[in-house]
């Protein structure tokens, strides 16, 4: 395990590709002792954003044939509302090979929504 947390993802919906555009579900029960809770708010535990953008990101790896082992390049990311221990987060991908759209959602309706480039972004 390298990243910031233990969960990993589960398919719910398999991969399919158009035209070299992938598309996906999965998802990812969210443990109490995932250890970000610890000292992360700890009378109201909120599983950290950034913990959100991994999760997308293990989603592509594994959905992905062939996908970039690292993230590149976090285009947008927009947080809607928290995530908590025990919830299950739904995240649903869209990969088109120069990265990826993503929606987090839970049953209280979307957590956050991730655009993720893959490579390194030019500065010229």
């Amino acid at each position: 395990m390298t990243g910031p947390v233990r969960v990993r993802p589960r398919l719910t919906r398999p991969p399919s590709e158009v035209d070299g555009v992938w598309t996906a579900e999965a998802e990812f029960e969210i443990s109490p002792l995932e250890p970000v809770f610890a000292g992360h708010y700890p009378d109201l535990p909120i599983f950290p954003g950034v913990c959100l953008v991994e999760c997308v990101h293990l989603a592509v790896r594994q959905v992905v044939p062939d996908s970039p082992a690292t993230l590149g390049v976090v285009d947008s990311i927009r947080f809607h509302a928290p995530v908590f221990p025990h919830d299950v987060i739904t995240v649903s991908l869209r990969w088109d090979g120069r990265g990826c759209a993503a929606q987090v959602d839970t049953v209280r309706g979307t957590a956050a929504v991730v655009r993720l480039g893959i490579g390194e972004r030019s500065t010229a």
